[in-house]
């Protein structure tokens, strides 16, 4: 009778032991093969906002909002279709500095435009906004690599537009965003003014550390996306803003504080940290505080 209980108990760790390694396999072979879907998000999550032409009021076109702005086309070096928006302060844009914008994981440029209102009015910057591979009416999709490449071919299109100082360029980004522009700002800090970063991670391994504990010890083995803002931020000399949300529930507020302490060859380092700042909605929360101290960073002589 013991020997029947044994057998039987361990017949079932046995099965129980292969079933738990094939789901896990499985799971494995998923996240390795569907992580850039995972990651680039092009469509914000909700059934009503699924296509570019989706977007509610005041999210679909610059015109909404009564700015003064151009359709920008960006063809990559891969023959990829990028669309954007170049949008420009009503006095003078060439007498004003301009930030190219690189936008979060999820949902395309328009949603970006309430945000952009504000830089544009009250920071009075122009906004160069170009949405990624697959996102919106841009052609493709998005990786790492790709987007990489992109970055570049955004950069060129500003250095050749006519009303764009190229003495007065900024990058800004936020979350997944402050990835792109800090490794534009590697590639290119000879050239631009200043980098913003706003509520970004210090990389995806990182965050799969944060997210996923489960998965850390596994991730070298699966994870093909790195954005590693961290080692390069250690090179970056330009001046940098930190925007800090310390309520942000999605990237932990102390991944933006070692960016900012590991910039240490930056000519100038700002921290500004947002008190009850939400990962998207910190500039909401902070008012025209938020706007002010962009203003002040982009105009500063």
């Amino acid at each position: 009778m013991l020997a029947y209980i044994f057998e039987t108990m361990f017949s079932l760790v046995y099965k129980v032991s292969i079933y738990g390694g094939f789901i896990l396999l499985l799971l494995l072979l998923t996240l390795y093969y569907y992580q850039d879907r995972m990651l680039y998000v092009t469509n914000m999550p909700s059934p009503e906002m699924k296509l570019p032409e989706q977007n509610p009021e005041t999210f679909k076109s610059p015109t909404e909002h009564e700015m003064e702005f151009e359709d920008v086309y960006v063809t990559t070096k891969d023959h990829i279709k990028l669309h954007g928006w170049f949008i420009k302060t009503e006095q003078d844009p060439k007498s004003n500095p301009t930030i190219i914008f690189f936008h979060a994981n999820a949902g395309n440029i328009g949603f970006r435009l309430p945000n952009i209102v504000g830089l544009v009015k009250k920071s009075e910057v122009n906004v160069l906004i170009v949405g990624y591979r697959g996102y919106g009416h841009s052609q493709g999709k998005p990786t790492e690599a790709d987007l990489k490449m992109d970055t570049q071919s955004v950069f060129d299109w500003a250095l050749e537009h006519e009303q764009i100082n190229n003495d007065k360029i900024y990058l800004f980004g936020r979350s997944l965003g402050g990835a792109v522009a800090t490794y534009l700002a590697s590639k290119t800090q000879d050239k631009i003014k200043g980098l913003i970063l706003e509520n970004t991670f210090t990389s995806i391994p990182d965050m799969v550390d944060h997210i996923f504990k489960y998965l850390s010890a596994l991730k070298g083995l699966i994870l093909r996306i790195e954005w590693n803002s961290l080692e390069l931020i250690k090179e970056l000399k330009v001046p940098i803003l930190f925007i800090s949300g310390q309520a942000d529930q999605l990237i932990p507020p102390f991944q933006m504080q070692t960016l900012y302490s590991n910039a240490k060859k930056s000519v100038k380092t700002e921290m500004m940290e947002i008190e009850h700042g939400t990962h998207n909605e910190s500039w909401m929360q902070a008012g025209d505080v938020y706007f002010h101290r962009i203003k002040d960073f982009c105009h500063e002589k």
